[in-house]
């Protein structure tokens, strides 16, 4: 099956559903390894949700995968199924690199670097942005994202000139942050260069 096919194929089929947002019953992270198990109710028969990541030197990979039961003694398991059955995406993130549904956290951290480089507070620049979120982010979550995202290595550009600007507009773009792209061209921090 051809990789694309496969990425639209998870998806679709093992996310957890929309609006359900899982209960998380299980968290590891190590070295080298990111484990999140949690559970929804609209998944049965499968209603555990896994989300992995093994990192690599030069890639991680990962999975979303459900489930119909979770006790620790299968917690090998659901690593070995991320190693043989996970997509492989290259690391460090490099901006304006494809998404593969593991860039999440890793775009949201080149979005925190841009904010604190232009003196601009991330979690109220997100929060302005998902401002119809049921819930604003909290500092709390938000640098839990960060941690993660670090955690999986990023190729941080050394200054936000116009051309990496370009790039984070497009890896917000690829991650399907809309919202955050509206947020920082109403900025107009750039000016155009086909304006006279």
């Amino acid at each position: 099956m051809p990789t694309y096919q496969l990425i639209i194929l998870l998806h679709f089929t093992l996310k957890p559903l929309p609006n359900m947002r899982p209960q998380e019953v299980y968290f590891k992270r190590t070295k080298n390894v990111h484990v999140w198990i949690g559970t929804h109710s609209s998944g049965e028969p499968y209603p555990i949700v896994s989300d992995v990541y093994v990192k690599r030197d030069n890639h991680i990979i990962h999975q979303v995968r459900n489930w119909p039961i979770f006790k620790l003694h299968l917690l090998p398991d659901i690593e070995t199924s991320c190693l043989t059955s996970g997509l492989r995406s290259p690391r460090p993130y490099r901006p304006g690199q494809a998404c593969d549904g593991s860039i999440g956290a890793t775009v949201l951290c080149l979005f925190d670097s841009f904010c604190r480089q232009h003196h601009l507070c991330p979690v109220t620049s997100y929060n302005t942005a998902y401002a119809d979120r049921n819930e604003p982010m909290s500092r709390k979550e938000w640098n839990s994202i960060i941690e993660f995202g670090d955690w999986q290595t990023i190729a941080y550009p050394a200054s936000w000139h116009l051309a990496n600007y370009s790039l984070l507009l497009r890896s917000l773009a690829n991650a399907n942050y809309s919202s955050l792209i509206d947020f920082l061209l109403e900025l107009d921090l750039y000016q155009s260069p086909y304006e006279s």
